[in-house]
């Protein structure tokens, strides 16, 4: 296959394990002709303490990356489309229940101000 980079590959949602929440929202398993270190908006790329949604330096780090990247400098050649840090950051915050426990203390909060 031509156009699957993947071809003959692990992916990199396999070598990670990524779940099915992660994989449906990931653009790396819809672009498989490209890999995923050029792909922006993958989970792996976002920086929660920086900030930042394409953070490619821990691509570098990558064990996909060093098994198949031969070395090439990495640039996001398809713009962002799946993760941004902000999101990631409301999964995780729903995945920990905290969004649930602050909607009911808000809800109690309010309550009491009636």
């Amino acid at each position: 296959m031509e156009d699957d980079f993947w071809h003959g590959k692990t992916p990199c949602w396999d070598v990670h394990a990524c779940p099915p929440s992660v994989r449906k929202e990931c653009p790396a398993p819809r672009h498989r002709a490209l890999p995923c270190w050029t792909l922006g908006g993958t989970p792996c790329k976002v920086n929660l303490v920086a900030g930042i949604d394409d953070d490619v330096s821990i691509c570098y780090n990558c064990n996909v990356y060093m098994r198949y990247g031969e070395g090439q400098p990495i640039t996001v050649t398809v713009p962002s489309e799946g993760f941004t840090h902000s999101r990631l950051l409301l999964e995780i915050a729903r995945a920990s229940g905290w969004c649930t426990r602050r909607k009911k203390k808000e809800d109690n909060h309010a309550g009491k101000l009636d």
